[in-house]
């Protein structure tokens, strides 16, 4: 289901704007609304339905999910902790181990968020840590999210960043 929605979504996001270029552009140069409509309504399928081929199948084939794992660039996980003084430092250590710079760090509240470093394949995720339960004996939701909302494939950097500072926090 997954895979449909994101085909689909791929489909709408690269079509539409394809089509709607190839269109005007069509129309201009033809100076025909009607030729510029068909133009952009066909280059846009035919964009579209390449594109999700293409994205749906790298999303598919280069995420290599384990069994029940969740897939996608969204991820959280929840993960006991041990308490103690150090656990804030411990929190940041983990945080800074992605690669990434801490962009927030309140400790009463219990929240820290990080934003890891752009790279040719990424522009980046805001990870998140927030400590809940009982401060005897607190849980840390550990979430990864891209900078950029839109991003609809992920290789699975987003589930490797939460499983690093998961493990790196794990009681």
């Amino acid at each position: 289901m997954r895979s449909l929605r994101t085909g689909l979504l791929l489909f709408v996001a690269t079509a539409v704007p394809f089509g709607a270029l190839a269109g005007l552009a069509t129309g201009l140069v033809l100076g025909s609304v009607r030729a510029g409509l068909l133009a952009g309504v066909g280059a846009g399928l035919v964009f579209g339905g390449v594109m999700a081929a293409v994205l749906g199948t790298v999303d598919a084939v280069s995420d290599r999910a384990p069994k029940g794992a969740p897939r996608g660039p969204r991820q959280d996980r929840t993960v006991a902790v041990r308490s103690g003084p150090d656990l804030p430092d411990r929190i940041m250590a983990a945080l800074r181990g992605l690669p990434a710079e801490i962009r927030e760090a309140d400790v009463a509240a219990g929240r820290y968020r990080a934003r890891t470093t752009t790279t040719w394949k990424s522009f980046g995720e805001e990870v998140s840590v927030q400590l809940t339960g009982d401060p005897s004996a607190p849980e840390a939701v550990v979430s990864s999210r891209p900078v950029v909302a839109t991003t609809l494939v992920d290789y699975g950097k987003g589930r490797s960043n939460v499983a690093a500072v998961a493990r790196a926090l794990e009681a």
